[in-house]
């Protein structure tokens, strides 16, 4: 599902609405199936 910025980013208290992709595919496979990396934050990544 794509956002494009068209929904709410908070909730009815003002909370942001966060989905931890990587808390998610391991609560669907398990716990050590999986790792999430952040290409724009990850220290190895190059242009």
């Amino acid at each position: 599902v794509v956002d494009h910025g068209m929904n709410a980013k908070t909730d009815a208290e003002g909370r942001p609405k966060v989905v931890w992709v990587e808390e998610e595919l391991r609560a669907r496979f398990g716990p050590g199936t999986c790792d999430v990396v952040c290409t724009i934050t990850d220290p190895v990544v190059r242009r």
